[in-house]
């Protein structure tokens, strides 16, 4: 599975936008958006969801899971959950337009 930090730098290279610029666009603090983008925090789902609006991307495929990185917006209002089971990070599951995507990276 692809980091969060990975796909972030990806979509902001991508749209040609600077951290500085991202944080502006989503109201999260300097210092924050740089521990994201070199990896040393994952950022909880309120914030992912803000950055991947901001980027146009899909909040499950900036998490790092197996999807379209395309955001999408059929006007039904149908959001993407993030479930996680157990200790941080050891087992999540998704759900997007009501199908369930798992990550298996985590699954040993």
């Amino acid at each position: 599975m692809e980091s969060f930090s990975l796909r972030l730098q990806h979509a902001m290279d991508e749209k040609e936008i600077r951290a500085k610029e991202l944080c502006e666009m989503t109201g999260i603090g300097k210092s924050a958006m740089s521990q994201y983008m070199n990896g040393a925090i994952t950022p909880k789902h309120d914030r992912i969801s803000a950055i991947a609006k901001a980027l146009d991307v899909c909040d499950a495929w900036l998490s790092g899971f197996d999807v379209e990185k395309e955001r999408w917006d059929d006007g039904s209002g149908t959001h993407v959950h993030v479930h996680s089971h157990g200790n941080l990070g050891e087992h999540k599951h998704v759900h997007v337009h009501g199908k369930a995507v798992h990550d298996h990276a985590h699954d040993e």
